[in-house]
């Protein structure tokens, strides 16, 4: 993927990075199923260059809001880019718990699997009705594929903490129906 490419470029020469998250990340860890657009987490303090980056690259933003950026290109064979803002200190820690994964030919650090899980938790959280299709989908899936059980104490606290028990719920329903556990 050459968008890929070019931000590993751009983010060796200026000592920053980013990390994998999304669709492409739920691929990586297992759970292989379409997407429009390359989801990416980067530090707030590293916006500016961030911004400067997409802009060498003939991405225009399209969409703007607290936490999320959403870039596009002017050429249709570019992927649409969703960049996700996080504070440094929890940048710093996604960032610490990442792996280096080669994806296609191109390095990346790819989310962990127990952050990515997190973060579908958190945007069912923030819009359980449009999310569930594909973000409960996600979890389950990759829950499954991952063998982790609906019982473990992360999973159960992540839920509770978030006010997701609907979430743990549907999960652990579902994995009896299927024999899983």
């Amino acid at each position: 993927m050459r968008v890929l490419e070019s931000l590993n470029e751009f983010s060796r020469s200026r000592g920053i990075k980013y990390i994998l998250i999304g669709g492409h990340a739920v691929g990586m860890h297992g759970y292989v199923r379409a997407t429009r657009d390359i989801d990416i987490a980067v530090s707030k303090k590293d916006i500016p260059m961030w911004r400067e980056a997409f802009s060498r690259l003939d991405y225009n933003i399209f969409s703007e809001v607290s936490a999320f950026i959403q870039f596009k290109s002017s050429k249709l064979e570019n992927w649409q880019v969703d960049m996700m803002t996080v504070k440094d200190d929890i940048f710093e820690e996604l960032i610490s718990e990442s792996q280096e994964k080669i994806y296609g030919e191109t390095p990346v650090n790819l989310i962990s699997l127990k952050h990515l899980i997190f973060m579908k938790l958190f945007a069912l959280k923030s819009d359980f009705i449009h999310r569930k299709g594909k973000d409960l989908e996600d979890i389950y899936h990759l829950m499954n594929k991952n063998r982790i059980s609906v019982k473990t104490d992360y999973f159960r606290q992540q839920c509770q903490e978030y006010g997701m028990m609907q979430v743990y719920d549907e999960i652990e329903k579902r994995q009896k129906e299927d024999g899983i556990f």
